[in-house]
């Protein structure tokens, strides 16, 4: 499901997987430093209890060496266990018996080797076949201890994630139902301001056909074509978000003298003139619909913040054998922050009006198109921003 809000698409399927997975991964976080504790005291337990059933088993083993009787018995046989191994240490660390599978050392007491954990235990002299220790060993692996925190820790994540993902659309449905609507208004109006918009342009134009050109119906005219500029905005960010602009052979030149042709009425309303240079043919591989955004954004924004009676240049040259730069230079008011230009909803002249739209659009236009941008600007002088465009051979 998509919806429009403030003229901008989010999935809210999306929205809500994304945040829960935040959530969820903040939890981990929190649970992991728990978890590491906690592993830490599990170890040391495990090692106490370990150590306790190695000093048990020892004494299990130095009893079945008490009961061997050498008067009777020919032989001992030393007691073998699944989970231990065992040895006898004799003088010097002389091996007398073992089935450890390393070399311990003969200080008494436990010790750790890799993921093996053995007991020293010190013998009576000449009491057990001239023996001075036993060593009972047993393997201990740390790594089972983690490893059962970590898959504790990954079902109590994926639990918490489910939770969240439930309540987050929970409390999203108020806000998509909302962002529906508002969605359906957009479109809505979208649609109904261009159909009396092309009513109002349809019939000033016959009305000058039929009674000539007068300033109030210039001025009609120009309005007409700025709120028609706002129009095609609106639907190219409505429509952004929701299909392809396909690329195609574009001459640059035609496109830039139609627009500014356009432009001429509303450039009027303030005595601006356009100064066109239009060189040689170019072509580039680019979508009209997107080049037209581009321009007039441009032309638009020249329009607003030159002064009155100034003029606007506006040049389409080859640079080199693949590439062209088109420009547009105003001797206007100039921009104070031109880094911050191209976001959205920056307005550096809130008294111009507007939504700060329209060189974002331009700035995602280039970013797609692989166009470069390059501005100059000095306050009460003006602005030149530049387009460098990869012509098609």
């Amino acid at each position: 499901m998509c919806v429009v809000l403030g003229i901008r698409l989010i999935k809210t399927k999306n929205y809500a997987v994304k945040f829960a997975f935040l959530f969820s991964a903040a939890t981990a976080l929190l649970f992991c430093l728990f978890l590491y504790e906690y592993g830490t005291l599990v170890r040391e337990t495990q090692e106490a209890k370990t150590e306790a059933e190695l000093f048990v088993q020892a004494k299990r083993i130095a009893l079945e060496m008490d009961r061997f009787d050498s008067r009777t018995e020919e032989y001992f046989y030393f007691p073998r266990y699944k989970l231990y191994r065992a040895a006898l240490i004799g003088e010097g660390g002389k091996t007398i018996f073992s089935t450890l599978g390393f070399k311990p050392l003969t200080a008494p007491g436990y010790h750790r080797l890799n993921e093996r954990r053995y007991l020293v235990y010190e013998l009576p002299r000449g009491v057990y076949f001239g023996a001075e220790y036993l060593v009972v060993s047993k393997d201990f692996y740390e790594s089972e201890i983690y490893f059962r925190l970590l898959v504790l820790l990954f079902i109590a994540v994926s639990i918490l994630f489910g939770v969240y993902l439930y309540l987050i659309r929970l409390f999203e449905r108020p806000l998509v139902q909302m962002n529906e609507n508002l969605d359906r208004f957009i479109k809505d109006s979208i649609h109904e301001i261009n159909t009396p918009l092309a009513i109002i342009s349809a019939n000033v134009e016959l009305f000058c056909m039929k009674h000539g050109e007068n300033k109030h119906l210039a001025r009609i005219k120009a309005a007409a074509k700025s709120l028609s500029n706002l129009y095609n905005d609106m639907e190219y960010l409505i429509k952004q978000g929701r299909g392809h602009f396909a690329k195609e052979l574009t001459n640059l030149g035609e496109a830039t003298r139609y627009r500014v042709e356009y432009f001429t009425e509303i450039a009027d309303m303030k005595g601006i003139s356009f100064l066109s240079d239009i060189g040689e043919e170019c072509t580039a591989s680019v979508n009209p619909v997107k080049l037209y955004r581009l321009i007039d954004n441009n032309l638009s924004n020249a329009v607003k913040y030159s002064h009155e009676n100034s003029k606007i240049e506006v040049t389409l040259k080859k640079i080199s054998d693949n590439e062209a730069q088109l420009c547009f230079k105003d001797y206007g008011v100039g921009i104070e922050k031109p880094d911050k230009i191209f976001d959205r909803y920056y307005r550096e002249e809130l008294s111009k009006g507007g939504f700060g739209l329209g060189l974002n659009i331009v700035k995602n236009i280039c970013d797609d198109e692989g166009i470069k941008i390059d501005v100059v600007s000095k306050i009460d002088e003006g602005s030149e921003f530049r387009y460098l465009f990869s012509l098609s051979p």
